[in-house]
């Protein structure tokens, strides 16, 4: 029987981030892993908060990608400092990442190169170990990613039975 995975990842990729989840997602599917995700496998008339609790119910885990989403030229933190330039993710990153956390999902976090380093993505907040990538497809061929992965599918699957 195939494992349910929940993906977190923005509909809007560039060519580069497609090609890389066609190949994260080829890779997954080669493991017997289900991938379900809101806008790629499951769609709705409830509100997308509904829907994305509902499927990652059926869920035995899930993995995070943290691609560049929106770029800040220019700005400041609370206390008036600049801020250079930065990439963000989607914020649906944040919020999925925090439903598979309160349902002990076990994660796989991938972020892009670039992308700030907060909420899900803060190697010193988090208690998952956040992979860093230039989304290349090369990377996905290599131990450094082939390694966790396979680590995170193996601890799924025990915790399944």
């Amino acid at each position: 029987m195939k494992q349910n995975v929940f993906v977190s990842k923005p509909n809007g990729l560039n060519d580069r981030q497609e090609r890389f989840w066609e190949a994260i997602e080829a890779t997954v599917e080669a493991r017997n892993m289900n991938i379900r995700s809101i806008g790629y496998s499951d769609y709705s008339f409830k509100t997308p908060l509904q829907k994305v609790r509902e499927v990652m119910k059926e869920c035995d885990g899930a993995i995070i990608l943290g691609f560049q989403q929106k770029r800040v030229k220019d700005g400041e933190n609370r206390a008036g400092e600049p801020l250079d330039e930065q990439y963000l993710p989607t914020p649906w990153n944040q919020l999925e990442a925090g439903m598979a956390y309160m349902l002990d999902h076990l994660m796989l976090i991938i972020l892009e190169t670039g992308v700030t380093d907060e909420g899900i993505f803060d190697a010193e907040s988090s208690d998952r170990y956040i992979l860093k990538t230039d989304c290349s497809v090369e990377w996905l061929e290599s131990d450094e990613f082939l390694g966790p992965l396979n680590e995170w599918r193996e601890v799924m699957l025990s915790q399944r039975e």
